[in-house]
């Protein structure tokens, strides 16, 4: 199982140099509109795979970014840049603007084009979707913004429990059990070590080295915990002291050493999740996406 950093700057150079096993999402957004981002993938990539080839590069759309500002990226630019970049790039998420009929539009246009791509299911479209989505892809994702904000996932609710079973056991009626899924928008442990997830990405990374606060995973609870850097009681029960000395200050070097531990944090949380899933016989293959002149059988996996 795979948890996945969704952020691209100088604090994964800090992090690839610890040599940390976690892989990496970069947003479209920032190299079609924020012109002068357009090559952090490459440099970080370059030092990922350096030490591992065994790393995975995810590419977002962008399409969330960009509807927020009105803005619409054509599906072409999207395959262009896999295109110039698949030297580094493993899977890139499909565009999931508009309706279901367009969604799968896009879908079938980016698989065409040779682009190794990701379809997101969403709760709001009929389950078998689902299956004209696997048409062109053995690799799914399940969107949680369907059932609320990513500040609404801390806690598991029947609303969110209620979503996953309809979508896992449609996934086991269809015979589909073996397709890895990919949670997008969530990391919350509870949820990862009660349905088998593949991979899920870290969509509150960027949150935990900006503020004065210290991320550990706990295998107790099991989950993440918390450390308030600026109280002592916290302070007090923190793991590593050194860790406290490094994440308290206020300059660049506190904030690299917060981002590095949170990235540790995930690191343990998905050897523990994996560990776990194993116990249970579960165990996941890295999906091989190649490329499609049309549609696949959906039963089809890894």
């Amino acid at each position: 199982m795979r948890i996945v950093l969704s952020e691209c700057n100088e604090i994964i150079d800090e992090i690839l140099g610890q040599q940390l096993s976690i892989d990496l999402l970069y947003s479209f957004w920032f190299a079609y509109y924020e012109k002068g981002r357009i090559n952090d993938i490459r440099r970080f990539t370059a030092l990922l795979r350096r030490q591992d080839p065994r790393y995975t590069v995810y590419l977002d759309s962008g399409v969330y970014s960009a509807r927020r500002l009105g803005v619409k990226i054509p599906v072409r630019e999207l395959a262009e840049y896999y295109k110039k970049n698949q030297d580094i790039l493993n899977y890139v998420f499909n565009m999931d603007a508009g309706p279901v009929a367009e969604q799968l539009v896009n879908l079938e246009k980016l698989s065409r084009a040779g682009v190794p791509v990701i379809p997101i299911w969403h709760g709001w479209m009929d389950l078998e979707v689902i299956l004209q989505m696997l048409d062109y892809s053995s690799y799914i994702a399940l969107s949680f913004f369907t059932v609320g904000p990513p500040g609404s996932l801390a806690q598991v609710s029947p609303r969110i429990t209620d979503y996953l079973d309809t979508f896992f056991e449609f996934m086991d009626k269809k015979n589909l059990n073996k397709v890895p899924v990919h949670a997008l928008g969530t990391e919350n442990t509870k949820l990862l070590l009660t349905y088998p997830f593949y991979s899920a990405d870290a969509s509150g990374y960027t949150f935990d080295y900006r503020t004065m606060k210290a991320k550990y995973f706990d295998a107790q609870k099991p989950g993440y915990s918390l450390y308030d850097l600026r109280k002592d009681a916290d302070v007090r029960m923190m793991p590593s002291a050194a860790d406290f000395m490094a994440c308290a200050s206020n300059k660049q070097s506190g904030r690299l050493a917060r981002g590095i531990l949170a990235a540790r944090a995930r690191v343990d949380a998905q050897e523990f999740v994996t560990n776990a899933w194993i116990k249970r016989g579960i165990t996941w293959e890295k999906p091989n996406l190649k490329s499609s002149k049309g549609p696949k059988s959906p039963s089809s996996t890894p």
